[in-house]
């Protein structure tokens, strides 16, 4: 996994939403998370490469995007970070 994907702006709140949200597809996964949808076409793949996130198919054939294990490990630990910032 590429250590730079995860100082990248939005792929914190990314993981974060598909780990309280897991199977969304990718216009929930820009509503719950409040990105945009050009940054979210951006780092989708780019997650999904790192693998830390998977695509299933769902009904009607929309794609669903869920974390993977070490997605999870990380997201997991991101969550964890922003919770004790915020005190």
């Amino acid at each position: 996994m590429s250590e730079d994907i995860l100082s990248e702006k939005g792929v914190a709140e990314i993981l974060i939403t598909l780990l309280e949200n897991p199977g969304i597809n990718q216009t929930q996964l820009e509503e719950k998370s409040g990105l945009s949808n050009w940054k979210v076409l951006k780092l989708v793949p780019r997650l999904k490469d790192n693998g830390l996130i998977s695509e299933r198919r769902g009904e009607y054939n929309r794609k669903l995007l869920t974390l993977t294990e070490r997605g999870e490990e990380v997201a997991r630990a991101l969550k964890k970070a922003k919770d004790a910032l915020k005190g």
